[in-house]
């Protein structure tokens, strides 16, 4: 029976378990070692490394234990950190650019011979870059050869959304490896990271790292490690056994699956030109729109259904959407509005057509989407419209600007403010990134709502274009450019304001945009030292980033350390505006935990509210309670023990309340 990283880090962290950690060891050293071995290029490091992770993980496993679904992230992480400290020690960085890297395989879907090979030892360090949430999904569908219907249900999610996340993190990831110079597609970094999901250690580390793991952690840990370890009993060969072949017989699978996602692959793309051998992705975009089965609305709906399935049909529909000319996409679009079925289905399809137009004709995109139904001119959720009313405005700020006016003569437009807005802040914020004195006509003239929501609106939309890999150079200066239209259009209080919107929401989501960690984001720093700010600004500012790097206390992900981030805080509160960082501090600090109680309270309250419901299922306990750490709040230990004891699993239900007692001790 599999069992999960839960259960075996509990009965590591209480019972110091050998056989628990031999099964951990055994499951995640293959991911550890080749991480380690693609930065270092040494396989006797990676070896050395991958040990010192282990002896972590010994170390670390209470803690671990709270967030087991972290535990891939963490570890990829760790390793990282280790290679890095071995990399110094070792002086190994000019040796490694020597080397040909051990773990370099061929894929027939790299744009170069060596395209490959040069991405596997920065691979790494572009995974780290991407958000959380996008490095889970990559990592557990990749290297650990997780289903997307089994990472849904890990994070309580649909499988096809998260295999659209997967997709997405993918193109995040090529943009990464680009800056870095080297250039693979989506395509080519799916088929070769599908190669390394069949990576385990070598046999021989396998058999002798959990034990020298055990015995490091047990020279820095006041626990009774040494005294386990030095127990011997029946028990131990049979576990040696099992931490032995349990790799090779997952590295067979693996490889089994591999080779079978490859050989349907082939077919599929010799399905599509016979005559080709081994087709490229740019050979079958210029094949598939010349077929003699010409692309259909259907056939497009179809292939947009079984790309939810699998990352490699979501790449094949992405190429497909790709081969169609502008003259086909121009046709195309309209039909999606006269599909049936629920519109979130068909504006993902509308996405997709829309966004593949705008790379030759952002203009005739808008015009064809918004056009397309009379009836609504202006679409909420605009389905990639408002990314290409951005592309047009950048190019064509002119043309751009007189169809915003065209369109605001038109009645129904009025009926969707909101979305209207979207479309004005969308022809904006180019024209403020610019200084394009246009944007003034735009601002000046915004009927669906008001100027201070357009501004808003503009800064949302440049933030989701150049997304958070943009430069911190190139995040100052946007921010510097949108300072002047908030101090004309927004009021700086709430009170003087006739719509409700004040200063301080829209600095504070410049940076909430922008963000992908507050703890270590430099942006907030570089604007207070370089940007003339009014005192209030700073204090906005300060305040606003103060606020995000104390929630970080009570993420869901693991736990930082808190006086490590409370150190972090008044450190920086103090070098940017040291006459009030006290202050600062203290009021942040009782907002981010009142804010924290209101939180565990009202989930607390919806699962009592939940319990006589026939729908109600284990998992929302679980998932509901893991979102918290109650060592921070004792007061709820009790009823959150309450909620435990409504667990039907008695398994779960033990697990749950042996994680919560030590909070009520």
């Amino acid at each position: 029976m599999h069992e999960t990283d839960a259960n075996l880090l509990t009965r590591f962290a209480s019972h110091r378990d050998e056989a628990a950690f031999g099964e951990l060891a055994a499951r995640y050293l293959g991911l550890i070692y080749h991480v380690a071995l693609r930065r270092t290029g040494d396989r006797q490091m990676a070896g050395e490394i991958s040990q010192n992770v282990l002896c972590a993980v010994a170390r670390k496993a209470a803690s671990l234990a709270r967030h087991p679904d972290r535990l891939p992230a963490w570890l990829h992480r760790a390793t990282l950190y280790e290679s890095s400290k071995a990399m110094r020690s070792e002086a190994s960085h000019q040796r490694r650019k020597q080397l040909v890297h051990p773990d370099a395989i061929p894929s027939t879907a790299d744009p170069g011979p060596g395209a490959w090979s040069d991405a596997l030892p920065l691979l790494d360090l572009a995974l780290d870059r991407l958000p959380d949430a996008d490095r889970r999904v990559v990592l557990g569908h990749y290297l650990e050869g997780k289903s997307f219907t089994r990472i849904g249900a890990e994070v309580s999610r649909p499988a096809a959304t998260v295999q659209k996340q997967c997709r997405r993190a993918l193109d995040k990831l090529a943009r990464i490896l680009r800056g870095k110079g080297v250039a693979l597609s989506a395509a080519a970094l799916a088929s070769g990271l599908a190669t390394q999901t069949a990576k385990a250690a070598p046999p021989a580390l396998l058999k002798s790292a959990a034990a020298k793991a055990l015995s490091g952690a047990a020279s820095h840990s006041t626990t009774s490690l040494t005294l386990f370890m030095a127990m011997k009993s029946k028990a131990t060969l049979p576990v040696a056994i099992l931490v032995l072949l349990s790799p090779l017989a997952m590295q067979q699978l693996a490889i089994t699956r591999a080779s079978a996602h490859n050989d349907r692959l082939r077919e599929t793309l010799a399905t599509r030109d016979p005559s080709a051998h081994n087709p490229t992705p740019a050979r079958l975009q210029r094949n598939v729109g010349t077929q003699q089965r010409r692309i259909t609305i259907d056939i497009l709906r179809r292939a947009q259904e079984e790309a939810g399935r699998s990352i490699l049909k979501e790449i094949e529909f992405q190429e497909m959407v790709g081969s169609l000319t502008p003259e086909e996409l121009e046709g195309l679009i309209p039909r999606v509005f006269t599909q049936p079925g629920p519109w979130d289905g068909r504006n993902e399809l509308l996405r997709a057509l829309v966004t593949a137009l705008a790379e030759t004709d952002p203009g005739l995109a808008v015009r064809i989407a918004c056009s397309a139904d009379p009836r609504q001119p202006v679409i909420s959720n605009a389905g990639g419209i408002e990314d290409a009313i951005f592309r047009w405005a950048t190019a064509e700020p002119g043309q751009a600007v007189a169809w915003l006016e065209e369109l605001r003569r038109n009645p129904l437009a009025g009926s969707n403010s909101s979305a209207f807005t979207d479309y004005e802040g969308a022809v904006a914020a180019p024209l403020i990134l610019s200084e394009s004195p246009l944007a003034r006509d735009v601002i000046m003239r915004a009927e669906s709502t008001y100027p201070g929501y357009v501004i808003r609106a503009a800064i949302s939309q440049s933030a989701r274009i150049f997304g958070r890999e943009a430069s911190v150079d190139s995040k100052v200066d946007a921010f510097a450019k949108f300072l002047p239209w908030i101090r004309e259009f927004i009021p700086e209080e709430r009170s003087q304001s006739r719509m409700g919107l004040e200063q301080r929401d829209v600095i504070h989501g410049y940076f909430f945009h922008y963000e992908r960690s507050a703890l270590d984001n430099p942006v907030p720093g570089r604007i207070m030292e370089t940007v003339e700010l009014l005192p209030a600004e700073r204090r906005m500012i300060a305040e606003g980033h103060t606020g995000r790097m104390l929630d970080a206390l009570y993420n869901t992900g693991s736990k930082p350390d808190r006086t490590k981030v409370e150190n972090a805080v008044r450190d920086w509160l103090h070098t940017h505006i040291p006459d009030a960082a006290e202050e600062i501090f203290g009021q942040s600090l009782s907002i981010a935990t009142t804010r924290q109680e209101r939180q565990i309270e009202l989930a607390l309250t919806h699962l009592a509210a939940r319990t006589d419901r026939e729908d109600f299922r284990d998992i929302d306990v679980i998932q509901t309670l893991g979102r918290f750490d109650f060592s921070d709040f004792p007061e709820f230990v009790p009823k959150a023990l309450e909620q435990a004891e409504r667990i039907k699993d008695p398994g779960k239900r033990a697990e749950i309340i042996h994680e919560l007692q030590p909070s009520a001790r």
